[in-house]
């Protein structure tokens, strides 16, 4: 047939009475021969009738087969299997052994190789031919398969005993290597052979080699990006490119996926659109991949096409590194693992782990380090990198480098380092900036491999018998760089191979350290006098190398004397660069009144503030001495109060070497010469210069209480009342800013307040000063408030010194124009407050008593009133003559047919005056039967016009798919000037659409007496033979339709298909066995027939079924039906004989034949049914272990899916527990 496929049977039969011989046909029944024949899809198919272009040599050869040889197992064959020529090995009678393999031949001395074939397209190549072989148990016999023009051969069967043939058989054999091949060949080979018992060898006819064509087969075949890099986040973009390995354009649609967890789980993409034949796309997937955690990625990137007819190139695995980026500081010890450190190059040897070689047998830190090779030399003419994570250096002005490293090495190679600025797309030598901030740093130059590959001689190398420390201060370009990457490059050009070469630990990357110490002592100085809680301050210098930031917190310390240290710290509020001081005092008081000398130790504690810069020499500490000469004393006595002051004569004492009055004056006395208050004061001085100074005052003021300015009566006063009085300066004398004095409040019923005054300019003789007292007072309450003040100063006249006030709250009058008013006629409407008012004020100027509306629209009206004291008073009042409609329910409305999700919509009219402009909010309430569906609001987004109508929709909707009436009821909640139209009320009904009641199917072999009817009690009828009654006779068999509608016009069309009587019964599935994992398990054969007629099948029919395997003889019973089978209905019925079946490809043939079936193309069924290998894993022997965290369980690659017992599903499992325990 030309539909037949790849894997289908070709079978043939005789039909029942078909065959006319002598005027009688036969057979009886239908007739069909054992056996049946697999369609393949042939790549090449040889009968060796012809020459093909087979390369062959020694005894191979093409022709006609003579029975020869058999001097040891049996014989070639007499004839060909079909045909008369074949190929096989010493046919005529050849060398020294005719008929039989010589003895002594090499491995696949003798070999038939086939004639190249393009399998590019195909997969599940397999080589098919007949077999009559002939081979000893110790010699050879392969087949073989190579697509490299031969360079190369795979072994794909081997004779594995001796093998004696007295027939042809035919043999399969796979040849899975040349799958998707371009240029593939395959051959037969002989070889080696022993010196005892020659067989007669190979001999092969009917070969053919078969495939399955392959039009659909997608891979991904390059992963672009992300890759290896510095500072990946949980939102990278992945692409992938997918290539078409069909021979025909991909389907439009191809899902695409990839997996961060062995396939665990997928994030998913589709490629919209075919790929031509050999071509490519670049997909950008639009899920994103979660790179944030730094390490490596084991990624897969698979297509998921459903009809993909090869899955071996699916799926690409791409190995992502996710660099981690460092902010110092930054120290690594490599003891839990590599560090996420990365090593490149050629003959690479660089490792990690504990150094167990002769020299370079301990780590720098701990156990563990990177080495060159850990037990053992590195490798010659090796190149190779340690590369370091990435560093932001961002903040950090002058990083430190610093590492521990352990050489032996000749002085010939060595390693020195570079650095990146762009993740490692180029490198730079790492040079000495400055050679005293570098310590062991490239202490030897002149190193030729070094030379020779990195341009530069300087780095380590030697022998230095000992971890050492090498310590750098970084460049200062490399200061605040965001990307920075560092690599140790080593380069051996040893011969010898007798030197170990390097090891790297406790790698250590942070900011130059600061210097800072007291270069400078500010106060105090010597003096006459200092204070117990004396302030000192000091000033600090940054002695160091890099700015220190703003913000650092420097810790100060002063000794004093044999006192307690104190220690305190600032922070400082600016950079503070190099060579910058900054002056800083202490918050602590210090005790330096007693006169003496005072022992001073001032210096800074900065933590990591070492000898980092200048080893063994130390700048913190500054150290003087302070000393107290102390005062003299001077007395003038206490002040005098006088009405005479010109009779006071002032003295300061005998014995000081200098005198000097605020007059001017240098006696020892001074006589008193104003009239006035005033300050006499003396300064006098000792022999150490240090001043004493002394004061009295001689007083004539006077003060009084003159008058009250706060509060006054008024219509009303507060709850925090604030009394302001009045204080004159009754004297001659001014006074001047400064002095105080209190002054007190005693309201009448509560207690007293007392308050300071202090004046805060000069008070003249006769000016006035005011004081508001802090307290305020309660006077909301309209009534009369007394209170008594009074000040208390000592003057010349006591008696002015208190007053007495009372002061009023009126209140205000209570103004009311009643509720607001909705109406629609707003001119009939006159506004009133009452009559006992002093003046009236409208909202439009006019001052009558009452006022009369003359607006239609809804408005606001205001009136403002004044009583006997002015008192104001006002209120107002809204005019409402605005009036919403709900007018209309817009949807649900009558129909055949009402939907379970009906939206809900209602009209509402502006029927009012007024323009309502947009934010106004109507709420609305929509109800059924009773039953509120919505309570919502309706929100005007654009301006609303009188006689404007809204459409409001509710975000609900309601189920009316039953048919009947529903009744709605829609309103709002808004008062307005007309009630009587803000609700609706409406009914609203599902008809539905008739039902006719025609039949689906009638099955009658007498068409000319069915009588077609859909019922009563429609409208109108319409049949598709355009009769419009209500019944139709038929007279032929066919699709009969009426269309038929109700009272509303709702119409529903109805169908029936008359047809004959029809018998058919057909080969459903192959229910057992089935593809399995489970090879070599005995299984029932189990068919199941399915009823495909419209008949029903009775019982005590007659049924034969048959199934043949691989070829093989079939197997065929007849079936009792024992009981009826009903159209659509099936049957099941299992072989009493068992099968077992080992690994391997089954073909299946099933048929039946019965008695009555009119059907006979679904008389057959062909299916595969493959035996897989069961899975197997091996965990290894148990691990006896002192360190079991350090342990890794691999269950080996090439499966699907992995489940441990903890329930990860990870390929490997790391051991965490730390007693013994069982895993699997």
């Amino acid at each position: 047939s030309p539909t037949a496929t790849h894997g289908n049977f070709a079978d043939a039969q005789i039909l029942a009475k078909t065959v006319l011989i002598n005027d009688t046909l036969y057979p009886s029944v239908n007739q069909s021969p054992d056996g049946s024949r697999v369609i393949y899809e042939t790549l090449f198919e040889d009968d060796f009738e012809s020459n093909k272009g087979w390369i062959i040599n020694g005894e191979w050869e093409r022709n006609v087969p003579e029975g020869l040889g058999g001097s040891s197992g049996g014989a070639d064959p007499l004839v060909a299997y079909n045909g008369d020529t074949i190929l096989g090995t010493d046919l005529t009678g050849l060398g020294e052994y005719p008929g039989d393999y010589e003895p002594g031949l090499l491995e696949n001395e003798y070999y038939a190789i086939s004639p190249a074939m393009d399998c590019f397209y195909y997969t599940n190549v397999t080589l098919r031919f007949h077999r009559w072989l002939n081979i000893e148990i110790t010699d050879k016999a392969n087949i073989q398969v190579s697509y490299d023009e031969g360079a190369t051969w795979q072994t794909v069967w081997t004779n594995q005993s001796f093998n004696i043939a007295n027939a042809w058989n035919q043999q399969t054999v796979p040849l899975k290597p040349i799958n998707r091949k371009s240029n593939a060949r395959f051959r037969f080979t002989l070889g080696p052979t022993d010196f005892n018992d020659n067989y007669s060898g190979w001999n092969i006819d009917n070969l053919v080699v078969t495939g399955d064509y392959v039009t659909k087969d997608v891979g991904v075949i390059g992963w672009l990006n992300p890759n290896g890099q510095c500072g990946l986040s949980s939102q990278e973009e992945v692409t992938v490119i997918v290539k078409n390995f069909g021979a025909l354009a991909s389907p439009a649609v191809i899902p695409v996926g990839f997996s961060l967890d062995g396939g665990a789980t997928w994030q998913k993409d589709t490629i919209i659109g075919s790929i031509p034949v050999d071509g490519t796309v670049t997909l950008t997937f639009d899920p994103k991949a979660d790179f944030s955690t730094p390490g490596r990625y084991q990624v897969l990137a698979k297509t998921f096409l459903a009809s993909d007819q090869d899955a071996s190139n699916d799926t690409l695995k791409h190995m992502v590194f996710a660099i981690p980026t460092i902010q110092p500081p930054y120290s690594e010890n490599f003891e839990f693992n590599d560090g996420l450190w990365d090593t490149a190059g050629v003959n690479n040897s660089w490792n990690w782990g504990v150094p167990a070689s002769w020299n370079i047998n301990t780590a720098g830190s701990g156990n563990f380090a990177w080495v060159t090779n850990l037990q053992g030399n590195y490798n010659q003419n090796e190149v190779s990198f340690l590369i370091s994570p990435c560093f932001d250096f961002t903040g950090i002005d002058r990083p430190v480098f610093e590492f521990r490293y352990r050489t032996h090495l000749p002085a010939s190679d060595g390693f020195t380092m570079q650095y990146s600025l762009n993740g490692g797309v180029s490198w730079q030598f790492l040079p000495v900036e400055d050679p005293q901030f570098a310590w062991n740093w490239y202490p030897n130059s002149g190193i030729s491999s070094l030379q020779t590959y990195y341009g530069v001689g300087q780095g380590w190398s030697g022998d230095n018998g000992a971890w050492q420390r090498a310590r750098m201060i970084l460049p200062s370009y490399l200061g605040n760089q965001p990307n920075v990457k560092f690599r140790f490059g080593f380069a051996g050009l040893n011969t010898e191979n007798s030197y170990e070469g390097v090891g790297i630990d406790l790698i250590n990357v942070y900011q130059a350290p600061h210097d800072i110490g007291v270069n400078s002592f500010i106060q105090p100085v010597s003096f006459c006098e200092l204070s117990d809680e004396e302030t000192i301050a000091v000033s600090v210098k940054n002695f160091g190398f890099s700015t220190i930031e703003a913000g650092t917190m420097i810790p100060v310390g002063i000794d004093l004397n044999t006192n307690a240290p104190v220690i305190e710290e600032f922070e400082l509020t600016n950079e503070l660069a190099p060579g910058e001081s900054v002056s800083f005092t202490f918050t602590t008081p210090f005790n330096m009144a007693p006169v003496g000398s005072y022992a001073v130790r001032a210096y800074t504690l900065l933590p990591g503030d070492t000898d980092f810069y200048t080893p063994g020499v130390f700048n913190d500490t500054l150290i003087t001495s302070v000393s107290v000469f102390g005062y003299p004393e001077v007395s003038l006595g206490p002040d005098i109060y006088t009405t005479e002051p010109e009779t006071v004569v002032l003295d300061a004492g005998p014995g000081f070497t200098s005198y000097l009055w605020n007059t001017g004056d240098e006696t020892q006395t001074y006589q008193v010469t104003s009239p006035y208050t005033a300050v006499y004061s003396v300064t006098v001085t000792d022999d150490n210069n240090c001043p004493a100074w002394d004061s009295i005052n001689v007083i004539t003021y006077d003060l009084a209480v003159t008058e009250i300015q706060q509060p006054l009566s008024a219509c009303e006063l507060t709850t925090s009342e604030q009394i302001t009085i009045g204080v004159q300066n009754m004297g001659v004398d001014s006074f001047q800013p400064g002095l105080s004095f209190m002054v007190t409040l005693e309201p009448l019923g509560l207690d007293p307040i007392t308050e300071s005054v202090v004046l805060q300019e000069t008070l003249e003789p006769n000016q006035i000063i005011t004081h508001t007292f802090s307290q305020a007072f309660d006077m909301s309450d309209f009534g009369a408030y007394t209170y008594n003040i009074s000040i208390d100063f000592v003057d010349a006249d006591p008696v002015n010194n208190t007053k007495q006030t009372t002061v009023f709250a009126y209140g205000y009058p209570d103004v009311s124009l009643g509720d607001d008013i909705y109406t629609l006629d707003p001119l009939s409407v006159i506004l009133s407050p009452g009559a006992q008012y002093s003046t009236y004020l409208w909202q439009d100027g006019s001052s009558g008593q009452s006022y009369t509306v003359t607006s239609i629209y809804s408005s606001e009206y205001s009136v403002s009133v004044t009583d006997e004291h002015g008192c104001p008073g006002s209120d107002t009042v809204w005019v409402y003559s605005f009036d919403f409609e709900v007018e209309a329910l817009i949807n649900p409305v009558d129909a055949c047919t009402l939907s379970e999700n009906e939206a809900l919509s209602i009209s509402i009219k502006n029927n009012g005056p007024d323009i309502f402009s947009s934010g106004l909010e109507l709420p609305l309430t929509i109800l059924m039967d009773e039953n509120i569906l919505a309570e919502e609001t309706l929100s005007v987004s654009t301006p609303w016009e009188p006689g404007q109508s809204i459409t409001h929709t509710f975000i609900p909707s309601v189920d009316l798919s039953v048919i009947g009436t529903y009744n709605f009821k829609a309103f709002f909640n808004l008062k307005d000037a007309d009630d009587s139209n803000d609700t609706l009320q409406l009914a609203v009904t599902h008809h539905g659409y008739p039902v006719p009641l025609l039949p689906e199917l009638i099955v009658t072999n007498q068409p000319d007496s069915v009588v077609l009817d859909p019922g009563s009690g429609f409208t109108s009828y319409l049949w598709n033979t355009g009769s419009t009654d209500q019944t139709i006779e038929i007279s032929t068999w066919g699709l009969y339709t009426v269309t038929v509608s109700n009272s509303f016009g709702c119409e529903t069309i109805d169908s029936v298909v008359v047809e004959p009587e029809r018998f058919d019964l057909g080969m459903n599935e192959l229910l057992s066995p089935y593809s399995n994992c489970e090879p070599g398990s005995t299984w029932p054969v189990v068919l199941q027939m399915v009823n495909t007629g419209n008949m029903e099948i009775q019982a005590g029919s007659l049924l034969y079924v048959s199934y043949q395997l691989d070829g093989a003889t079939p197997i065929a019973i007849q079936v009792p039906i024992t009981e009826s089978i009903l159209p659509g209905g099936a049957l099941e019925y299992s072989f009493p004989l068992e099968i077992t079946l080992p690994e391997g490809e089954y073909n299946f043939y099933m048929g039946l034949t019965f008695e009555f079936d009119e059907v006979a193309s679904n008389n057959t069924l062909t299916r595969i049914v493959n035996v897989y290998p069961p899975a197997s894993v091996d965990l290894g022997p148990d691990i006896y272990t002192n360190t079991p965290e350090e342990v890794i369980l691999d269950a080996g690659p090439g499966f699907v899916s992995y489940l441990w017992q903890d329930g990860s599903t990870n390929q490997t499992f790391q051991v965490t527990y730390p007693t013994t325990a069982a895993y699997y």
